[in-house]
């Protein structure tokens, strides 16, 4: 990049720079009020084809990066914080809905990163903005696809959704491959057009489920606001429409709305689990109180339950040294019900279902399902 200088004596050269890897320059001009002239910048450029420029005081450059600075520790701080707790939900609930939010969050993180020119600073190569813009790309479609399936149900409502979200991420990346051979630029419009396409879509999927799903709700605002300062940051960038003058700080602002109300989502939803949680132990505990009631709701519903048999089901899971937990599992497994219904019924993951079947088998010294079912059947009617 050169800016030259035209006054009354020529065409000067009065700035150069040679890094074409970072995405801010500060281009010093010294104005001086007597004298006239123009300047011109010239700039090469190998894929892209726009680039903003604006003019500004030094005060004014200075103060901008000064809250720019503060910003970004806010954020990116911020940022830190609610990966850090939806990591942890994860690894306490094994649920994959806050794991598919990490890589979603992960991706906007470093995405915003990208428009900073952060990664510019450990690579000389010259192409590396292709490699790192498809692969964080492709990190947010993938992951932006499976956080909605999980969110918001998706294989519940729409079973069919799998078949459009494995064509919109074949078609992303083969627009990205024939722009990086062919250095069309049709192919670059083609890859952002999928890309907005893909996380627009599945927005609809939250927009059609608002009134069914709690959680739909959550998803349309966060998402709203996300789309809006995304869309008009890449006008701004790609297309030139610069009217509204869109930086990247406006990225960060729909970032932080997105994680603000998910973070309300994620404490309104482990409420209503824990609420659940507590009438589930509460009924339980009571069922040891008079464990008849117990049977003839969960287990026995449409069966009547003699004396001996339930005292016989208590015996069994007292002789086994069975856990609340333990013991409310073993009266679904009785009932019938498959891994899947009764996390849904406990509000836990299936793997956590999984363990405590385990567990209860090892307890009960029987190797399958089948035989435990039998073992507790032969216990009632002993």
């Amino acid at each position: 990049m050169k800016l030259y200088e035209q006054n009354n004596q020529g065409t000067n050269i009065v700035f150069e720079y040679k890094n074409s890897l970072k995405r801010k320059i500060d281009i010093p001009i010294h104005l001086k009020p007597t004298t006239k002239c123009n300047y011109y910048i010239e700039v090469l450029f190998k894929r892209s084809f726009f680039f903003p420029a604006k003019i500004v005081s030094l005060e004014e450059n200075m103060f901008t990066k000064r809250i720019s600075l503060i910003t970004d520790s806010l954020f990116y701080g911020f940022s830190l914080v609610v990966f850090i707790i939806n990591f942890l939900f994860f690894l306490n609930t094994k649920n994959k809905f806050f794991l598919y939010y990490c890589f979603l969050l992960l991706g906007i993180i470093l995405g915003i990163m990208d428009t900073q020119g952060l990664f510019s600073l450990f690579t000389n190569d010259p192409d590396y903005k292709f490699y790192v813009i498809f692969i964080l790309r492709l990190l947010l479609v993938i992951s932006h696809i499976l956080f909605t399936m999980n969110a918001l149900e998706l294989y519940k409502y729409y079973p069919k959704h799998k078949i459009i979200g494995k064509i919109i991420v074949v078609g992303f990346i083969l627009s990205h491959i024939l722009f990086f051979i062919t250095s069309n630029l049709l192919w670059h419009t083609i890859a952002l057009v999928i890309f907005f396409f893909s996380i627009i879509f599945y927005w609809l999927y939250g927009v059609l489920l608002f009134r069914k799903l709690v959680y739909a709700r959550f998803y349309v605002v966060a998402y709203f606001s996300l789309l809006f300062f995304e869309i008009s940051y890449m006008l701004s960038v790609n297309f030139g429409v610069v009217e509204n003058a869109f930086t990247d700080q406006y990225l960060k602002i729909g970032g932080f709305i997105e994680m603000m109300v998910f973070l309300y989502a994620i404490s309104y939803r482990h409420k209503e689990v824990e609420k659940k949680k507590g009438v589930l132990e509460k009924s339980y505990t009571n069922s040891l109180k008079n464990i008849r009631s117990l049977e003839a709701e969960v287990l026995f519903q449409k069966n009547i339950i003699e004396q001996r048999q339930i005292e016989n089901l208590q015996l069994f899971i007292l002789k086994h040294h069975l856990t609340l937990r333990e013991g409310e599992v073993l009266l679904y497994i009785v009932e019938g019900l498959s891994n899947k219904q009764i996390s849904d019924k406990l509000y836990l993951s299936e793997s956590s279902i999984k363990q405590y079947c385990s567990k209860i088998y090892i307890k009960a010294n029987v190797e399958k399902r089948m035989h435990l079912v039998a073992s507790v059947n032969k216990y009632l009617n002993s």
